[in-house]
This record gives structure tokens, C-alpha cells and sequence, in this order.
């Protein structure tokens, strides 16, 4: 249907990506637009990175500067913010220029959860997952979209992480209402607890290993 006539540039991984609200990212030897499905370039290739689009709007990057754009191209956000995530439930991470934590902003740029977290999450039924302390350390809570803190940081994570090439991780959203969180024990010991968007506990399992908690999603 689309001739395969772009040039990318293959490092270590290719992205590739799906269509999305009737548009595609596509690299193009080191810089991203975006095409229809008539193979018509209909965002110039001018940015370092680009996001599918979600509700009319997509994280875009140039010159170490994140903002947004809209199906026509226009930016929507200003490339101010040294992070910017894509949007999820209206909210999407962000870091202001010359800082490394995070909060939230909506799609008009206004903040709606301040940025002093470490790490987050994107929003999922009403939740993000969000982190105080270093990457080995941190511990993990979750706020709402005003920002409240609903569930206190004292988890030590909130997703698996499968290593390797993979470039996602499993878990970190809710999904019906639950989510399994993470504690780790001695000798590597992990048990997995699972809560409602409440913190209440609902049933726990302890695991010998990370690597068992990984099996057990396979199986």
C-alpha cells in the first residue's frame, strides 16, 4: 500500500511504529515527521523524536527541547521542557528546562502536579505512579490528577523490569481498578502485592527472584 522509499538509520534499535489517529512517525535517516496513509509526508521530518498521536496531540523534540504538536504540525506546546511524556487521561510528564524531576502538565501547558518527583508513571484510571529517591533507591506511591498524593512512596517498585533488549517494562498501570506492587527482602526475595486505587491491600505472593516474578507473567 505504501512503497517502503525512507531512508532510516538503524542503531541499535529501529523503532518502528503503527498508524495513530490516521498518522504515522516515521524516521527518516535521523529526524521524524510524520505520513498518512496515502504515504503523503504531512509533518515535515524536523524533530529528534516524536510520539504517536493521542487525542490530537504528540510529544515532539528538536534541539534538546520538548513541546507538542497537532495533526497539522503546529505546536500547541512550546519546546521549553527538557522532558515531556506523552499524553495519557489529558496529563503528561514533565521536567522544566535545567531540572531532572517531574511532575505533570495538561494539554494547554498548565501545570497540574508540581515537579518534584524523580520518576513517574504515565496516568491510568485516575492514578500515576510517581518516585522520590535515586533509581536503586527510590520508593514508589501514586498521586491523583490534582496531584494528591493518595498512596505514600514506600514501595520499591511498581513495575518489572525485563531487561536485556526489551524496551518496556511490565506492569506500572492500572488496570481494573488494581495494580501489583513490589517489595524487596533479603536474598533477592520479592513479594508481589496487589491494591486497589486506594492502597488497600488485596493479596500478596512472595517470589524467590525477580526472574520468578518474570516466569510467572509468562506462564
Amino acid at each position: 500500500m505504501i512503497p517502503v522509499n525512507i531512508e532510516a538509520d538503524y542503531g541499535w534499535m529501529l523503532d518502528a511504529r503503527n498508524f495513530s489517529e490516521g498518522l504515522v512517525a516515521i524516521l527518516n535517516k535521523d529526524q521524524w515527521g510524520y505520513m498518512n496513509k496515502e504515504g503523503k509526508t504531512v509533518i515535515p521530518f524536523d524533530f529528534d523524536s516524536a510520539s504517536d498521536f493521542a487525542n490530537g496531540i504528540a510529544t515532539v523534540s528538536k534541539d534538546y527541547k520538548y513541546g507538542a504538536i497537532d495533526r497539522s504540525g503546529k505546536a500547541v506546546l512550546e519546546f521549553k521542557y527538557s522532558h515531556l511524556g506523552d499524553f495519557k487521561e489529558g496529563l503528561a510528564s514533565f521536567s522544566p528546562m535545567n531540572s531532572d524531576k517531574q511532575g505533570f502538565i495538561n494539554t494547554k501547558g498548565k501545570e497540574v502536579v508540581a515537579p518534584i518527583w524523580n520518576q513517574t508513571m504515565y496516568f491510568s484510571e485516575g492514578r500515576a505512579a510517581v518516585a522520590k529517591g535515586d533509581y536503586e533507591n527510590a520508593k514508589w506511591g501514586f498521586v491523583d490528577t490534582l496531584g494528591k498524593v493518595i498512596i505514600e512512596p514506600k514501595y520499591d517498585g511498581v513495575f518489572v523490569d525485563p531487561g536485556g533488549d526489551s524496551p518496556d517494562v511490565i506492569g506500572g498501570y492500572f488496570e481494573n481498578g488494581t495494580i501489583d506492587v513490589y517489595q524487596e527482602g533479603e536474598n533477592g526475595q520479592v513479594t508481589a502485592i496487589t491494591i486497589d486505587k486506594n492502597g488497600k491491600e488485596l493479596k500478596r505472593k512472595d517470589y524467590a527472584s525477580t526472574l520468578d516474578v518474570l516466569e510467572s507473567m509468562y506462564n
